[in-house]
């Protein structure tokens, strides 16, 4: 596990916000969400290493009352996988998660959110597109200059293809996304299974290097094909 785990405070809510913190300082918006989501649910920062420089995580944590922090080192995906797993075996498990980032953080209502979490509800809810055929073609084509020594250089020295964002289909397109436990389970299974048939001990979750947890969510959960419910959840 590359990604250190702190705890603030003990959970005590039903409902679980996973926020990436991918502004410093956060903006006024973020700031006043954060405390709103603060009164109906546990709260769960990410913190990835490019914006933890000039600020003490632990006071951050604590300001804003979060019950756990991750001091990201790795991809996002994984930090969210590990995170979500922790929660599962370390905190028993939330009845419903919301994941959003601090710089397009959720306008969901307190209220809203916990009459979601209490339906009967269980697919996953957000809203998703596929990626254009401009964004597939940044991801496929080939940056390397055309030349005879870069044709044949990786298979002369046995060189691993490369599979940045090899699996990067779909992308989130509403601030949040819901999960409930049963889909987190699945989830977590499949990163388990893959993470052991994975490429170079990495595997399918490490391979989405995006600086947003929104494709890597859209693209795993369609490829488990969970059935997503295609709404904007403050829209429910």
């Amino acid at each position: 596990m590359r990604n250190r785990f702190y705890v603030g405070e003990q959970p005590d809510k039903s409902i679980l916000s996973l926020v990436v913190i991918d502004e410093i300082p956060l903006s006024e918006e973020a700031h006043t969400r954060l405390f709103e989501l603060r009164e109906v649910s546990d709260l769960l920062f990410v913190l990835p290493s490019e914006h933890r420089m000039g600020i003490l995580a632990q006071k951050f944590g604590s300001l804003y009352q979060a019950c756990c922090w991750v001091e990201s080192e790795g991809e996002l995906g994984e930090a969210m996988m590990e995170s979500l797993e922790y929660d599962k075996e370390i905190f028993g498990s939330h009845g419903m998660v919301l994941v959003t980032h601090a710089s397009n953080i959720t306008n969901l209502k307190g209220e809203k959110l916990q009459k979601i979490a209490a339906s009967s509800i269980s697919k996953p809810i957000y809203q998703t597109r596929r990626l254009t055929s401009q964004e597939f073609y940044a991801i496929y084509k080939d940056g390397e200059k055309e030349s005879w020594f870069n044709r044949y250089l990786p298979s002369m020295l046995h060189k691993s293809p490369d599979m940045t964002n090899l699996y990067t289909t779909h992308t989130v397109t509403s601030k949040e996304i819901l999960l409930r436990p049963v889909v987190i389970g699945k989830m977590l299974e499949f990163w388990r299974s893959e993470r052991e048939d994975g490429f170079n001990g990495e595997g399918y979750v490490c391979s989405f290097c995006q600086p947003s947890l929104n494709y890597i969510l859209a693209s795993m959960l369609k490829r488990l094909k969970q059935g997503e419910l295609e709404v904007k959840p403050d829209e429910l």
